[in-house]
Order: structure tokens, then sequence, then C-alpha cells
């Protein structure tokens, strides 16, 4: 698992953040009354005139089961309720915070691409200042050199 998501982190336990964790027992209920449920409408569909005292004792015997089972989630969930809610929020909460996130990133990144590209147009500028001035024969430079006028930048010292 490591090696395929190298991101992934455990959680923090609920003595640190203070929320109600949800127990396994309660998640793993689920799939089991959602297999009664299934059941209990299979029976239901399948109800006609001439089978209907023997499927009426089936569905009672189910609903016996399914009812005590389903109060019981309900009563789970209800006491979980807050923590999906304060879940939810917190989540919708850290999305937007993502958003601000990753568009203030993109911003940066574009405004560093582009003092990038400010930068190397720069030093292409200088690089091909130096090469008119490295075509120029030195004489020609001696000769400008030797001469000072006032208002003139020696631009050329190497």
């Amino acid at each position: 698992m490591v090696q395929k998501y190298p991101d992934l982190e455990r959680g923090e336990s609920a003595s640190k953040t203070g929320r109600d964790h949800i127990p396994l027992r309660v998640f793993k209920e689920m799939p089991h009354l959602t297999k009664q449920k299934a059941k209990l409408e299979e029976l239901l569909a399948s109800v006609n005139a001439f089978n209907a005292k023997g499927k009426a004792a089936e569905i009672g015997e189910l609903l016996d089961k399914y009812i005590p089972n389903l109060e019981r989630m309900d009563s789970a969930m209800k006491k979980y309720r807050v923590a999906f809610t304060e879940t939810t929020t917190e989540n919708e909460k850290l999305k937007k915070k993502n958003a601000l996130l990753a568009k203030s990133l993109d911003k940066a990144t574009q405004e560093s691409i582009l003092k990038k590209l400010a930068d190397a147009k720069l030093h292409r500028d200088y690089e091909e200042a130096l090469a008119i001035l490295d075509r120029i024969p030195k004489e020609v430079l001696a000769e400008y050199m030797k001469k000072p006028e006032k208002g003139r930048i020696n631009a050329y010292g190497r």
C-alpha cells in the first residue's frame, strides 16, 4: 500500500481530534441490513394469490429479525449523525480552502514563470550586447576609449 500510495497517511486518533469515530461494527452492520432488505423485497415481489399464506409467514419471520436490527442501527446512526454533519461541514470548508490554495499556487507559478521569462530575456539581451561589442574591432574600441566625451559612459570595461 505504501509503495502504491506514498502520500497516504493514517488518520489522527479520536483523542487528538476530539471526534466521535464510528465503530467498525456499525459499518459492518449495514451490509447485513442491506441483504435482509433485499431478501424482504424479493419475498414481497414473489407474493401472489396462491402462495400468500406461506410467504406471509416467511415475511413475518424475516421482519422479526429485520425490524430490531434496523432500530438498533437507527439509534446508532442518531448517535453519530452529529459526527457526520460536522465531518461534512469540515470537508466543505477544506475543499474551499484547497481551491483557494490551488488558485494561489497557480498564480504564484504563473508569476514565477513570467519572472523567469523576463530574466531569460534580459540575459539574452545582455549576451547579444556582448556579442555586438565583441564584433567591434579592438582598434575602434581603443580609439573610442581614448576620447573622453562629456556624458559618455564607459560600458566596456574588460
